[in-house]
């Protein structure tokens, strides 16, 4: 992304710019988006011949999707992003314009080449960044963390987490990390 803001400009004026390697980004960060949520749903026990947005949604009350809100760390001026602000069980992939206008130029590119725009990436790439975030931890790219990775995005708003709702390992005296219980949510 920050090869493509040095040659547009990160400004809401220039969100409706489109071009390849925008599409490209667009394209990574959809299929990475995908494969999150595939492995969130796996590894909690969820089961489906092929995964669709129609499974994917699933995770949204889990994680709290909706109720995150990022920036970007060097262009706040862009203001904040929610891509899943209005994610929709009921319309589960047009509900994530940044996602429908991915579908779109992937399975269309002459025809819907211009829907992969800047603002449609930088959702998505800030989509990857809470998805991380909501499973990890909000503190997975604060380099005391422990971490290597960085974001270019800051979270700005985060969901509040009930003790009900956070599950933490039991560390036993020789170092022995166990989790005394779990939730299989789709079981």
């Amino acid at each position: 992304m920050n090869e493509i803001f040095n040659v547009i400009e990160p400004d809401k004026i220039n969100e409706k710019a489109y071009g390849h390697k925008i599409r490209e980004l667009l394209t990574i960060a959809c299929t990475e988006v995908e494969y999150l949520l595939l492995q969130i749903l796996k590894d909690n026990g969820y089961q489906s011949g092929r995964f669709s947005t129609n499974d994917y949604v699933k995770v949204l009350p889990i994680l709290k999707l909706n109720e995150y809100r990022v920036e970007l760390k060097m262009h706040p001026s862009m203001g904040s992003f929610s891509p899943f602000e209005v994610w929709s069980v009921k319309n589960p992939s047009q509900s994530l314009s940044w996602y429908s206008a991915y579908n779109s130029a992937k399975h269309d590119r002459g025809g819907n080449f211009h829907c992969a725009t800047l603002g449609a990436a930088i959702n998505a790439i800030a989509a990857v960044h809470i998805l991380l975030e909501a499973q990890y931890g909000s503190k997975l790219f604060d380099k005391p963390m422990n971490s290597d990775y960085e974001s270019c995005f800051q979270t700005v708003n985060e969901p509040s987490w009930g003790c009900d709702e956070v599950f933490f390992p039991l560390i036993e005296e020789n170092e022995k990390i166990s989790w005394v219980s779990s939730v299989e949510y789709f079981k």
